[in-house]
C-alpha cells in the first residue's frame, strides 16, 4: 500500500514538473501574436484569435509538450519504482489532459497530432538518463 500511495504522489510530482516546462515554454513564445484586452476564453471571438495564429506558434507549444513529457520521465524515473506502472498511468493522464484541453479550446484540427507526442517523450525521459539509487 505504501509502494502505491508513493507511485501516486510520483506521478503527482511528473504532472506538477510538466505544467511547469509547458506553462514556461507557451509563457515564451516568440512566434504568438500577443491576446486582444477584454479577449476572454469564453467569448466567441477566442476562435477567431486562435485561429490567426501563425504554424510557428503551435509547432513551439508542440515542442513545449515534448520538453515537458521529457521533464516529467525524468522525475518518474529518478523516484518509481514501479516505472512501467507509472511511466502508463502519466502519459495516460496527461494525454487525457490534453485531450481536455483540445475540447476546451478551439485548435486547428491538424492539431490533434500533439497528442501522440506525450507517450513517446515520456518513455524517452525514464529510459534515457540511467537510474542509480537516491540516497533518502
Amino acid at each position: 500500500m505504501k509502494d502505491r500511495l508513493l507511485n501516486i504522489v510520483h506521478i503527482v510530482l511528473a504532472t506538477i514538473c510538466f505544467a511547469l516546462l509547458v506553462g514556461t515554454l507557451e509563457s515564451i513564445n516568440p512566434f504568438a501574436q500577443p491576446m486582444p484586452k477584454g479577449l476572454d476564453v469564453s467569448s466567441p471571438e477566442l476562435a477567431n484569435y486562435m485561429a490567426s495564429q501563425p504554424l510557428s506558434a503551435y509547432l513551439w507549444i508542440m515542442l513545449g509538450y515534448a520538453i515537458g513529457s521529457y521533464g516529467a520521465g525524468f522525475i518518474l524515473s529518478r523516484f518509481s519504482k514501479n516505472i512501467t506502472g507509472a511511466r502508463i498511468s502519466l502519459a495516460g493522464g496527461i494525454t487525457a489532459l490534453g485531450v481536455m484541453n483540445l475540447y476546451a479550446l478551439p485548435h486547428p484540427k491538424w492539431f490533434w497530432i500533439s497528442l501522440l507526442i506525450y507517450f513517446p517523450f515520456i518513455y524517452l525521459g525514464t529510459r534515457l538518463y540511467p537510474k542509480r539509487e537516491l540516497n533518502h
